[in-house]
């Protein structure tokens, strides 16, 4: 049987760098399915600045619009960490746990908005401020990354005789 433990993708930080890298790849991705799914919307309204740049508002079918959002179902990965023992189990419990509300809520966002949504942009398509909902919840998913090297470095250490986190023990928990 092959030791998980001690492997290099044993660590804790791989579910929680994975929910904050895959977001350049799904984001390019639903943009692209974006871009694909305006081509068959009517366009409700057209603005130019400056004479050069021009942006388009298009109204949308949200069933046409919800399969954009299947790239963040790549969010879940952070859950196959939970094979690994220890600290990377409840790191890819969190990890998957943000990853899906990252998932959920455009989700419901779009599906709150009835049967049109409005999409705006030319290159990059906004969908009714999902992104600035995507970009808060990424925020939360870095401020849980971060926290580890942040109350750990204080508070946390390894119990020797237990292996298990306390609180006064001599050796430190590696991050």
């Amino acid at each position: 049987m092959i030791n998980l433990k001690n492997t290099w993708i044993a660590h804790w930080a791989w579910p929680f760098l994975w929910i904050l890298l895959i977001p350049v790849g799904t984001g390019l991705w639903q943009q692209s399915l974006l871009g694909g799914v305006v081509e068959n919307c009517k366009v409700i309204d057209r603005k130019t600045v400056d004479g050069f740049f021009t942006t388009y508002t298009y109204e949308c079918q949200t069933v046409d619009v919800l399969p954009t959002l299947l790239p963040g179902l790549l969010n879940l990965v952070a859950f196959l960490w939970v094979v690994f023992p220890g600290h990377t189990r409840y790191a890819a419990l969190v990890a998957g746990a943000l990853g899906a509300v990252r998932l959920l809520v455009p989700t419901l966002l779009y599906m709150a908005s009835g049967s049109t949504l409005e999409i705006t942009g030319d290159f990059v398509f906004e969908v009714e401020g999902s992104i600035i909902w995507s970009f808060a919840l990424w925020c939360v998913s870095l401020v849980a990354f971060g926290a580890p090297f942040v109350i750990g470095q204080k508070a946390v250490q390894v119990s020797p005789k237990s292996g298990g986190p306390s609180v006064g023990g001599s050796d430190r928990l590696e991050f």
